[in-house]
C-alpha cells in the first residue's frame, strides 16, 4: 500500500512539467505505527525505481521530510539511514 502510494505520487508529479520539487512525509511512521526502517526502505525503492523509469523527469529535488516525534530519534536514523543506502 505505501509502495502504490509513493509510486503514484511520484508519477503524477512527473505528469506537470511546472512541478520542480515534491516532500513525503515519513508517510505512516507517526499516529499509524508503521516501522521507520520497513517505511523508509519502501520509499528508498520507489524513489531509486523511479529514478531509473524517469531519467529526463523535470522533478530536482525529492524530499524526505523527518519529524522527531515519530518514534523518537531512533525512528529517525533508521529512516535517514535508509534513504541514504538505497539512493
Amino acid at each position: 500500500m505505501l509502495k502504490d502510494f509513493v509510486t503514484k505520487c511520484l508519477e503524477e508529479a512527473n505528469k506537470h512539467p511546472l512541478t520542480k520539487t515534491l516532500a513525503f512525509p515519513t508517510l505512516g511512521t507517526g499516529s499509524l505505527g508503521y516501522p521507520a526502517k520497513e517505511a523508509a526502505e519502501v520509499m528508498a525503492e520507489c524513489l531509486k525505481d523511479f529514478d531509473q523509469r524517469y531519467p529526463k523527469t523535470e522533478l530536482t529535488r525529492i524530499t524526505i521530510v523527518i519529524y522527531n516525534k515519530d518514534k523518537k530519534r531512533q525512528a529517525v536514523e533508521q529512516v535517514s539511514n535508509a534513504l541514504v543506502k538505497k539512493i
